[in-house]
């Protein structure tokens, strides 16, 4: 007994470590990792592997540390969300973790020399305040003509920024000293004017989103 959605997903990928995976030493470790995973999630009833938290994560690498390679063990985590990343018949927007092969943008967006493969809504912990800012990156990335660089250097920014403030605070509802105290750490970080004036200029971007 465990969620269907999860076992579905757990079932795709057997599918596709089989279609993908020749070498037989390598599929047959891939399909052993699947199947402590698929125990991990059954266990501990998973409902979407694309929307695992923080905390589930720890959980199953902390299940896995007496194996004899836990660190390759965990990876499977990773193959599995990158997988139903890729393969979804449509682009799941509320995945906690994009991986950006999948928008097929185009190469004047892309700095060949220095990919960035995904990016990870993980860190901020409230899940209205990560929602926003999916919507705000489905914007950048759908509607905007940035470079991927761009987007993902003011990204990293907004998240960390929510990510530091008060773990539940509603992003909405914070007023102008609240912001201002989150700003000063960056003071005390002893940044460079330009850092935290990019710094600046991305909050001022992502609310005027979100007015």
């Amino acid at each position: 007994p465990a969620p269907e959605q999860m076992k579905r997903q757990i079932f795709q990928i057997l599918h596709y470590i089989i279609e993908n995976v020749n070498d037989g030493k390598q599929r047959g470790r891939k399909l052993g990792q699947l199947k402590k995973f698929y125990a991990f999630c059954a266990g501990n009833g998973v409902q979407d592997i694309e929307l695992l938290e923080m905390d589930q994560l720890e959980a199953y690498k902390a299940s896995i540390q007496q194996e004899q390679d836990p660190q390759r063990d965990f990876s499977i985590v990773d193959y599995v969300r990158q997988a139903l990343f890729l393969e979804a018949d449509g682009i799941r927007w509320d995945a906690n973790v994009w991986y950006l092969k999948r928008f097929h943008l185009t190469d004047d967006r892309l700095n060949p020399a220095n990919p960035i493969e995904k990016i990870s809504f993980l860190e901020v912990t409230s899940r209205q305040n990560r929602n926003l800012l999916k919507q705000y990156m489905k914007y950048a990335i759908g509607l905007t003509n940035l470079s991927l660089r761009s987007i993902c250097t003011e990204f990293w920014r907004i998240r960390r920024f929510l990510a530091e403030m008060q773990p539940e605070a509603d992003i909405c509802q914070v007023t102008a000293q609240q912001i201002e105290q989150e700003l000063l750490k960056y003071d005390k970080e002893g940044q460079t004017v330009a850092y935290y004036n990019d710094i600046v200029m991305a909050l001022t971007h992502f609310f005027r989103f979100l007015k």
